[in-house]
């Protein structure tokens, strides 16, 4: 098996992780295995996976924003330190990828 065959064969157990480590309220594991995720998204269904990791992304700096606003990367806590939450940095990325590989 290659390299890059073995990391998309990766891709869906990462994201599986992901929702693990959100669930439990790990948002900082939550967030490296969907950066991970990111990375993983290659090959033949690079655009959906990517999407995908936007849209994940997005979904869970919303939920963190209305649900645990206190936490250090939420876009409250971030903007205090005159930051930007890393999950909506992580969509950026996500976004910028899907721009440049269509």
């Amino acid at each position: 098996m290659t390299a890059s065959h073995a990391t998309r064969s990766l891709f869906e157990p990462i994201l599986a992780l992901n929702r693990e480590a959100f669930q439990v309220g790990d948002y900082n594991t939550a967030y490296h295995l969907l950066a991970a995720a990111l990375h993983a998204a290659q090959g033949e269904e690079t655009v959906r996976r990517l999407y995908e990791v936007k849209t994940i992304a997005q979904n869970q700096l919303t939920w963190i924003d209305i649900d645990r606003p206190e936490y250090e990367h939420s876009t409250t806590s971030a903007a205090t330190r005159g930051q930007s939450s890393i999950f909506r940095l992580l969509a950026k990325q996500a976004h910028t990828k899907l721009l440049f590989s269509q």
